[in-house]
């Protein structure tokens, strides 16, 4: 922990002039308000290193990424831990379903086992919420945090306040009533609505009324949408709001420099290395 710590520490005296959106400047380009694109690595830097794993976000310090996002989930014996998926398939050839298992069952997986690609990191397991969080204590990139269950929300929101992280740490979800609960229970810790629509199934115009009947409804002040769901229209009306417009999961170059032209305050992205500005 001390090694990581410095390591940070470093990292943090070298950005200190250069950060952004959540009040620093990061390493994208500017949008259209001239302000610096916060980038955010998506689980982790996760094309790199197997996602949502203590590797991947140190990977994601590395190449000096504004924020690393994870996914959170709660084991049967109450270990709060992270894991995208609802099984253990991406991990071991005889899937199970998460809901089933202990925290001693999943602290046995082998997060880089069945992905080439992953090789260096042979045996990174996966690793606890409380773990990964200590990691950003002495760091400037922001823990991004999604909560993929119901149930833990208060158990979240200490982990954040026993490490002073309230102005550091986002929550983003898809769930709107647990948006609300985030909201009551600490306004202090900003809480960003997360949605997507299948655009061959509802129109733009139709996505628009939702996100601004809902933003209102929620009284949030950062939207974590889909970055093909987003038009500058929608951007603009957010941004009149006081709302933040962040996206995900923006891989391609054409597709980043278009939401940055757009005006996004921040995008989500598996490779933070080849943002604007690196």
């Amino acid at each position: 922990m001390k090694c990581i710590g410095i390591f940070c520490l470093v990292l943090c005296l070298l950005s200190l002039s250069e950060r952004d959106s959540w009040g620093q400047e990061g390493p994208a380009g500017r949008n259209t308000s001239g302000k610096k694109v916060s980038i955010v690595a998506h689980r982790g830097f996760s094309w790199k290193a197997p996602e949502n794993t203590l590797a991947s976000a140190r990977e994601a310090f590395a190449v000096g990424a504004d924020g690393s996002e994870c996914d959170l989930r709660r084991s049967t014996d109450g270990v709060i831990y992270l894991f995208h998926d609802e099984s253990t398939g991406r991990y071991e050839s005889s899937a199970r379903p998460v809901s089933t298992l202990s925290w001693s069952e999943l602290a046995q997986l082998d997060t880089a086992a069945l992905d080439p690609r992953f090789s260096p990191y042979q045996g990174e397991p996966v690793p606890t919420f409380d773990a990964w969080l200590d990691l950003f204590q002495d760091c400037p990139c922001q823990p991004i945090i999604e909560v993929k269950e119901d149930g833990f929300e208060k158990e979240v929101i200490t982990a954040i306040r026993r490490r002073n992280m309230e102005s550091k740490a986002t929550i983003i979800d898809f769930s709107a009533s647990r948006v609300r609960q985030y909201r009551e229970l600490a306004p202090e810790i900003a809480v960003a609505w997360l949605c997507s629509w299948d655009s061959k199934k509802v129109t733009q115009e139709e996505i628009h009324k939702i996100v601004m009947a809902q933003v209102a409804e929620l009284d949030v002040k950062i939207i974590d949408i889909y970055w093909a769901n987003l038009t500058p229209e929608l951007v603009d009306d957010l941004h009149s709001l006081g709302v933040q417009v962040w996206c995900w999961t923006v891989d391609r170059p054409d597709d980043m420099k278009k939401v940055i032209e757009m005006g996004v305050d921040s995008v989500t992205t598996n490779r933070p290395d080849l943002t604007p500005g690196h």
